[in-house]
């Protein structure tokens, strides 16, 4: 299926009654700590006083330990454990990418390390946005028009508190 394909495959429906319920725990858990991936990236790469970058590596550290965890225990829980880590590809994807975000921003390798970063907030948006299917459906129209206006506020939000030039919300919303 095309969710297995980008690594979002999930517990597979013939797997035990317990991987299935931990799975459904867990489930939105991993999809607020993914997001974390983005503000982590923005205070990275923003100019911005040195303790928001540490800031920025301690929500990697949190993404690495999270992720790592939940791997680990749905595997142990899961009847086909290799099965579950090859359908989940992109779990192993975020907890690399987020470990070379939070042990090497401070090495000359910060060009790759901020390459990283993007690719895991664009891999973390691309598995949180699997997971909200239901908004691209008749149904699910309204909400998602929502949740398009309030990001763009946020987002405007955003920009006029990182960037200097902007003296205005609605300048950062433009």
């Amino acid at each position: 299926t095309p969710l297995v394909w980008l690594g979002l495959g999930g517990v597979a429906p013939d797997d035990n009654v317990n991987a299935l319920h931990w799975q459904g725990r867990l489930h939105w858990l991993m999809v607020a700590i993914a997001l974390m991936s983005v503000p982590a990236y923005l205070l990275a790469t923003a100019d911005l006083d040195p303790v928001w970058h540490r800031i920025s590596s301690f929500l990697d550290l949190v993404i690495v330990v999270a992720f790592a965890a939940e791997l680990a225990w749905m595997m142990r829980v899961s009847s086909h454990p290799w099965r579950y880590f090859f359908e989940n590809w992109l779990n192993v994807v975020i907890i690399a990418g987020a470990a070379a975000a939070a042990f090497g921003t401070a090495t000359e390798w910060i060009a790759v390390v901020r390459s990283m970063r993007a690719a895991v907030a664009l891999l973390v948006v691309v598995r949180a946005a699997a997971e909200f299917r239901f908004l691209f459906t008749r149904k699910g129209a309204p909400m998602l028009l929502g949740i398009a206006f309030l990001t763009m506020l946020a987002l405007g939000a955003l920009f006029y508190w990182l960037d200097p030039a902007i003296k205005t919300f609605w300048d950062g919303l433009w």
